[in-house]
């Protein structure tokens, strides 16, 4: 057994798929509990719309859940119909997502929530970007072929509007402030088209190939485009020629940080920061091998995050360049990675780890999926990862962060009794309370009130579980215990322990390594107790619990 507080290192074990199987109607209950939990973290506005989350490359989740309410990854969907999938998908306000994949050559219209299709478009060419979210309901896709399109689709009946003929396209498209769609492609052309309509408002000609999705200075005049061995920016308006920066080399793909600093990496071994206004170099760092991939962004804005193919993440300070920390990962990373809103960095590299790492560089989980990393991911708001890989298996992985959220659906008392109420009174926390009078006892060691309650998850077997209970006792003087029925050692383990007020107060635990505490049949068995640990007033006290409630999460499956 082991106990957490907070979020620990996490590896995954390889399990049988047999075990992780459920009843129809459960995965019913399932899908309606995934979609309860994405409605508690959406805030009306597009979570994730474009590659990078926004048109400056942020790759920042904009909200996301409390880390006590995180808990060891797990995967609830593999989309894409085992064809690769490079890019993470574009989400809506509205839980609806968009991405594609190669070789099938499909644009998926997905419910986030529960993984079900709900459309597609053949695009005829692999889909190698993140779907833009245009204004009209529009989604603008580039595919990766030298006859490949642009295309501006409509989503509510995922068939193009329009088209236009671009050959291969750098990165993923993006969108300006007035909603047009920016572009450039392996050819050397940048593309300023409406994306409603797909007319053209500007095009310049003669460039080098664009190396990433074009993204936007922070006051919306410019767009920073990596083209050949230069970073260039481009005038918003007219696409009229700001000034280039030479880095000698290929240049990676640019991110613009909060201060308007772009930090770009390089072919030759060295990550620039570069003055949004002139291109001027502001510092530079040497790593051990190239830096394509784009960089992510702290929550306020100080710290770049770089991957590198030496193998390392670098955490940059935006201002002066110093090295905060790195780390290294089992393999070169190629692509760029995302932040959540607690700060924690995701990446996912050559070799099929995906790596969670805190903000001061220490690792958090990782796992193993079946398949490389071929494009950035996609955080969305409950810090759900989308992650598309391919290998052994190819796709779109989703990996949840979130316990499946389960109601106690049985009550007995082992020692005491229930004086008023019952199992109906804990499942919300509503002040509507079950109260325990005690029991008989033989020594001044054994707990009065003893309640038992059970439960039963689809998913299994468990990496993880969550136990909340809400109480409080009619005086003080009072403790209670939490402790988890251990199948494998026939035995209860004690999770967590407090006094008991006045006031109702939550106890909480949250346990991993949890395999051993829930049976073949998915039980789960809870047993909450209570003691007088002080002087109390007199002794026939009472306690009342006000809620219950478990979230589990399955162990992760590559």
């Amino acid at each position: 057994m082991s106990l957490e507080n907070s979020t620990v290192g996490f590896q995954a074990k390889n399990v049988s798929y047999t075990e992780c199987t459920m009843s129809i109607c459960a995965f019913r209950n399932l899908s309606l509990t995934l979609v309860a939990l994405m409605s508690i973290y959406s805030h009306g506005q597009d979570p994730w719309p474009l590659e990078r989350q926004d048109r400056y490359g942020t790759a920042r989740a904009l909200s996301g859940p409390a880390q006590s309410d995180l808990t060891t990854p797990w995967i609830s969907n593999r989309l894409g119909g085992n064809f690769p999938v490079s890019h993470g998908p574009s989400i809506r306000a509205d839980g609806v997502g968009f991405f594609g994949n190669w070789a099938a050559n499909l644009v998926y219209k997905f419910n986030t929530a529960t993984g079900a299709i709900l459309g597609s478009f053949q695009a005829l060419n692999f889909v190698a970007c993140t779907p833009a979210i245009g204004p009209s309901g529009m989604a603008i896709v580039s595919t990766d072929n030298p006859n490949g399109k642009v295309f501006g689709i409509d989503t509510q009946i995922m068939d193009f509007n329009w088209f236009k003929q671009t050959g291969y396209v750098g990165g993923s498209p993006n969108i300006g402030p007035e909603g047009d769609t920016i572009f450039g492609t392996g050819g050397g052309s940048i593309y300023r088209l409406a994306s409603v309509t797909g007319a053209q408002i500007w095009n310049q000609n003669g460039y080098g190939p664009t190396n990433g999705t074009i993204v936007f200075s922070r006051n919306d005049n410019e767009v920073i485009v990596s083209q050949g061995n230069f970073v260039t920016s481009l005038d918003w308006s007219d696409g009229s020629h700001n000034w280039s920066t030479n880095l000698g080399s290929r240049a990676g793909r640019p991110a613009v940080a909060p201060n308007g600093t772009i930090i770009v990496g390089s072919l030759a071994s060295t990550i620039y920061a570069l003055h949004p206004d002139t291109g001027a170099v502001l510092w530079t760092w040497a790593t051990l091998d190239s830096n394509i991939a784009a960089a992510a962004f702290s929550p306020d804005g100080t710290v770049a995050y770089v991957p590198s193919n030496d193998h390392r993440l670098y955490a940059m300070r935006v201002s002066d360049g110093a090295r905060l920390w790195s780390y290294t990962t089992s393999l070169w990373i190629e692509h760029g990675g995302v932040v959540d809103a607690l700060g924690r960095i995701y990446v996912h590299n050559k070799a099929g780890d995906l790596y969670c790492i805190s903000p001061s560089g220490n690792l958090i989980w990782s796992v193993r999926l079946n398949g490389e990393a071929r494009g950035p991911l996609t955080i969305g708001p409950d810090a759900t990862l989308y992650v598309g890989y391919s290998g052994s298996t190819s796709g779109l992985a989703v990996i949840r962060q979130l316990g499946i959220p389960l109601a106690p659906t049985n009550l007995t008392m082992e020692k005491g009794s229930i004086l008023s109420g019952g199992l109906n009174q804990v499942l919300v926390s509503d002040n509507d309370r079950v109260v325990f009078g005690k029991g008989f006892i033989t020594n001044a060691q054994e707990r009065p009130i003893r309640a038992i309650f059970s439960t039963v998850t689809p998913l299994k077997p468990v990496s993880q579980i969550n136990v909340r209970v809400e109480s409080r006792a009619d005086l003080a003087g009072v403790s209670r215990w939490l402790e988890l029925w251990n199948f494998s050692m026939s035995r209860w383990d004690q999770i967590a322990t407090s006094s008991e007020g006045l006031a109702d107060s939550v106890l909480a635990a949250n346990v991993v390594n949890a395999g051993s505490y829930a049976d073949s049949g998915g039980q789960i068995r809870l047993r909450v107790s209570w003691k007088e640990t002080g002087p109390v007033a007199r002794s026939n006290w009472q306690t009342s619990v006000d809620f219950v409630h478990f979230a589990v999460a399955p162990v992760f499956v590559p």
